[in-house]
């Protein structure tokens, strides 16, 4: 299974509640979702972020779509079109595997992959 972590607010965003919805998105269906009732996808930047993600992810075990992209000159954050400034990539990722991995997916096990766009998972949503 898998999803996306929303942005709620621009700063501590990650302290709100969220509960997992059952409606899968490809990850430009997720970051449209996300900026139509939120903000946007998920943002990490700083250990702090990382770590409060981490939490949810280990309480999830999920695969999640986060705001991170490769715009065919460098990877940038959906939020803001922010630069990449804090990486947790899983051994031998990116690797772009067959030609069309432009997204970036928190794999359960909290490493990041690039995966493709396309790929349909489920989200997390604000609870309440």
């Amino acid at each position: 299974s898998g999803s996306f972590v929303m942005n709620i607010s621009p700063t501590q965003f990650l302290r709100n509640r969220v509960s997992l919805s059952h409606s899968y998105k490809a990850w430009n269906e997720a970051q449209d979702f996300c900026r139509k009732n939120y903000v946007d996808l998920a943002t990490v930047q700083t250990d702090e972020e990382w770590s409060e993600l981490n939490k949810l992810r280990a309480k999830y075990r999920s695969n999640t779509w986060i705001g991170l992209y490769d715009d065919v000159n460098s990877w940038r954050w959906s939020f803001r079109d922010k630069r990449l400034t804090y990486v947790n990539w899983d051994m031998n990722e990116p690797n772009n595997y067959r030609g069309n991995q432009y997204c970036v997916m928190l794999n359960s096990d909290g490493y990041w992959h690039d995966e493709d766009c396309d790929l349909k998972l489920v989200h997390f949503s604000p609870a309440g």
